[in-house]
Parts: C-alpha cells; structure tokens; sequence
C-alpha cells in the first residue's frame, strides 16, 4: 500500500502550507511599542489566509514586499500580494528544483500594545472571525520604587476537534488496526469495512457539528426565531442528505483506493477525497437550507445562520492550514526580566516557538514579567 490512509486524509484536510511566522517585539518603558511580523515560505504557500497585517500604520521591513506591494496602505493591498505571489509560484524553475521561499516582513510602531491588530483579515474579508485571532496587553505598576511590567501576548484557541473527521476515525477503529494500517500492512476485507463504516460515521457527525454549531447562532447571537422543537427535525433531515450522498458503496470504493498498492488509484484517490469534501459542504449547505424553509423561518434569519456556517466552515479551513506552520515570538523588554513562561531567554530578549495545530483548542497566553529598579532612599 502505497499511499496510507492517513497520509491521504491530508489532502481532505487541505494541510499544504508550511510556513514560518516570526514576531519581534519591543516594549518601551512608556508603555509604547515597536513590532516587526515576518512570515516565510513558499509562495504558493503564503497565498491563502492572511499572514501579514497591512494599512497606514504599517511598512514594509523586507524587500521582497515592498517590490510585490509598494504601497501597504492601499484598498487592494491584500490583492496585490495574492497576484505577486501566484506570479512567483508560477514562475518557471531550473532543472526542477522548487521554487526558492519568499520572506515578506513588515514593522510598525504603536503607543499601546493594545492598539495591534487582533486579525490581519482586510475589511473586505466576509468573515474575517475566521481567522488567527491575536491579542495582547501591557500592565505598568510602580511597587516600591520599582517599576513592574507585564506583558501578554495572546493566541487564541482554534475549534478543531469536534469538526475533525480523521480524529473521529481514529477514535472509533481499533488501535490495532490504526498500527496495522500506519505500518502500511495489508489490510483484510473486514478490516476495510471497519474504516469505511468508521469513515462514513464521521464525514456525518462533523457535518452535523458545524450545523448544530450554525444553528446554535440563533439563540445565542440572533433573535431566537429557530424554535427549540424544530431542531431534532432539522438535524434529521440534515443527517439523512448526508447519509444519502455518503452511500456505504461509495466511502468503501473510495477507502479501498486509499489502502490501494496501485498508483493508479493513490491519484484517484486523492482527488476523490477532495471531491467529497466540496459534495459533502454542498449537501450540508442545500440540507441545511431546505430544513430552515421547511420550519418557516424568514429569509434575514435564514441567511444568519447559513452566514454562520460560512464562516464556521471558513474557520475550520484557516485552522487546518495552521497545522503545518511555526510561529516564533521574541520579545524585548524595559529593565531586568524577572520571570514568564517563555522558551528561552538572552542577553536581550525571551522567546517563545510553538507550532499551529498546538492551537487546537487551546488558547496560548504568552508572558514575561520585567523590572526597571529606580530605587528608594536608603534601599539602595
């Protein structure tokens, strides 16, 4: 077996990107700031998401953006960088080799952290809550004749269990099977059966998440419209769409080409399973609309809650690209550093280095505590 299952769920995932995020940080003793933000990779890589925030505030720390995007604070910034980097991507190479990684960086300066973008999606993103939400605070104390900061920079969980089919698998097959299958063994019928029927399970109870999820928004965003009674039928005849297009044939046709030695069926495969992730949003999407036409609910409050599941699906897809990226922050700070949870620690500065899918529901708070000891009379 060529190609493992759960090599191939990869592509399902859309884990492509692998991307290095920097930030460096400096913290003044007013409590102003400067932060440099430089993302590296490949630039088919860096197309999809957001990795650098643009606008008034911000300019250009490495060549390479400045020439693909001279003014930052332009309205079609964002679509400027996406077209240079499609250009490179397409760029033709020597001998073969890949194209070589693009290092885009840019610098600004605030009077108070709290000022930092929180997201890096451009205002004409629709849902821009899709993305790495980012925070951070400074707290300035003055204690004894000492001067106490401590700063935070916050990285905001990602929801991804509850929407992640090969989890889902791997939860429900055996682990005897899950070693067998890894090892690239031949796999007995029944024991395909297991991961199809395992498969199937799963591309419908993720599906259901994001429309539970969706519908969810009603109460607690909208106005309530959705009636608590109408919800069990809704979810129903969602499950049964997808039921209908995920037939028991078609996922275990699709599984043995997974587990299959041919080359042939490893290219099948992969497309296939790409084809039924998109027939599997349609069907969630057409289900879901249906049902909510079905229970009568007005149009403004139909489209809340398919807008909600835009943006959940969204969200999942900007979190399954963090998988496959690092992230390193250093900071500099006023006066003697005294304490936090960093990685590592310098002459100058704390870092802390991390990877995306530690993100996975789990929000991340770094923090670094520093001194600046004016002293008292006769505590010197």
């Amino acid at each position: 077996m060529a190609l493992r299952f759960a090599t191939c769920f990869v592509l399902l995932l859309g884990l492509c990107a692998c991307l290095e995020n920097e930030e460096e940080i400096t913290i003044h003793a007013d409590g102003s700031s400067t932060i440099e933000i430089v993302a590296k990779g490949q630039a088919a890589d860096l197309i999809d998401g957001y990795v650098l925030p643009f606008g008034p505030a911000w300019s250009a720390c490495r060549p390479e953006l400045g020439a693909l995007v001279p003014d930052l604070n332009a309205a079609d910034a964002t679509q400027q960088l996406q077209r240079g980097l499609r250009a490179l991507a397409a760029a033709p190479t020597q001998n073969g080799n890949p194209q070589p990684d693009v290092e885009l960086g840019v610098r600004a300066s605030f009077a108070r952290v709290e000022d930092w973008p929180r997201c890096f999606a451009p205002a004409s993103e629709p849902y821009p809550a899709a993305y790495l939400e980012r925070g951070a605070s400074l707290k300035i104390d003055e204690k004894r004749g000492r001067q106490v900061f401590v700063f935070e920079r916050t990285y905001h969980a990602r929801s991804f269990e509850r929407y992640d089919v090969l989890g889902l698998v791997e939860h429900e097959v055996p682990e005897e099977l899950l070693a067998k299958e890894k090892r690239d063994e031949l796999l007995s019928d029944a024991e395909r059966e297991q991961l199809a029927q395992a498969l199937r399970s799963a591309l419908v109870r993720t599906a259901l998440a994001f429309a539970d999820d969706a519908l969810l928004s009603s109460f607690v965003q909208g106005d309530a419209a959705l009636a608590p009674s109408a919800l069990e039928g809704t979810r129903a005849q969602i499950s049964a769409a997808l039921e209908q297009l995920a037939t028991p044939a078609k996922v275990r046709d699709l599984v043995d080409r997974l587990v299959s030695d041919d080359k042939e069926s490893e290219h099948t495969a992969a497309q296939a399973l790409e084809d039924l992730e998109q027939a599997t949003r349609d069907a969630l999407r057409n289900a879901l609309e249906s049902a909510l036409r079905g229970v009568g609910l007005a149009v403004p409050t139909r489209n809340a809650i398919r807008g909600e599941l835009e943006g959940l699906l969204a969200a999942y897809d900007a979190t399954s690209d963090l998988d496959d990226e690092s992230f390193k922050v250093s900071v500099h700070m006023p006066g003697i550093v005294v304490g936090g949870n960093f990685d590592e620690r310098d002459a100058e500065r704390v870092t802390w280095k991390f990877e995306g899918k530690s993100l996975h529901d789990r929000t991340r708070v770094l923090r670094v505590v520093s001194v600046i000891d004016h002293g008292r009379p006769g505590e010197r």
